[in-house]
């Protein structure tokens, strides 16, 4: 599931283990341990809280530092202000609101 011995350790997630078998949060750690895995240069993340638990929102925020430690950059949507506070303490943050958004 996540090719990444590295990742999977971070995560706590067993290699073993069927993706159908895992807990919301579980399948959200993978999703994003695997996203890690393949090393792209820019993260575009959706509401990334939903589904975790705190212990989860804190793994979740060690590889988003990890990351950006490593050079990515960080596209995020998020309606949890206490999550984009939490990034704001390993991260330099620009804020754009959907009022600053043109759509058509």
């Amino acid at each position: 599931m996540v090719p990444d011995a590295a990742w999977r350790a971070q995560f706590g997630l067993d290699p073993e283990e069927h993706p159908l078998d895992l807990s919301q949060r579980e399948l959200r750690l993978a999703q994003f341990a695997a996203e890690l895995a393949s090393e792209p240069a820019v993260l575009l993340v959706d509401e990334p809280d939903v589904g975790l638990d705190l212990a989860g929102r804190v793994l979740f925020h060690r590889g988003l530092a990890e990351f950006l430690r490593r050079g990515g950059a960080l596209l995020l949507s998020c309606h949890d202000e206490g999550f984009v506070a939490e990034v704001r303490e390993y991260a330099v943050v620009q804020e754009y609101r959907m009022e600053n958004v043109i759509t058509w």
